[in-house]
């Protein structure tokens, strides 16, 4: 669930036992839709199986909303060869937040402090950063 350009969304990935078509789904909730005036998208999704991550890391980024904070923090996450799984953001008057889940092949946390050191020395903002341990993963 998030907030789009003032529009609240909702994503859900549905499963179930039964043989039923996504044509079937939309038309069940065609009433609910109509009355609460909803936009609904439904479709199949192939299942796929990913590889799991070696290790995966929380960053929050805080400080003055300006130009660049997403590029460059996720220029310098992608050049240390780091997916990024989730990333939210928030605006509060001039309080920019951002909240990233990255994860990685191998565990790089020290490269990864020192190349947030460096994006928070650049840009001027605060940076926090948390790795996910092992047995959660």
């Amino acid at each position: 669930m998030t907030r789009l350009n003032g529009e609240f969304t909702i994503m859900l990935i549905v499963s179930s036992e039964r043989e039923i078509t996504s044509e079937k789904i939309l038309e069940s909730l065609q009433e609910v839709g109509q009355s609460f005036e909803l936009f609904m998208v439904c479709r199949e999704l192939e299942e796929i199986v990913y590889a799991q991550p070696e290790a995966i890391y929380r960053i929050v980024v805080f400080g003055s909303d300006k130009p660049g904070i997403v590029y460059s923090v996720a220029s310098r996450l992608a050049g240390l060869g780091l997916n990024i799984s989730d990333l939210r953001t928030e605006k509060r008057g001039n309080l920019y937040v951002m909240l990233i889940e990255a994860e990685g092949k191998e565990d790089m946390e020290d490269r990864l402090r020192e190349a947030m050191e460096e994006v928070k020395q650049s840009i001027g903002v605060e940076i926090s950063l948390e790795r996910e341990e092992g047995e959660r993963l």
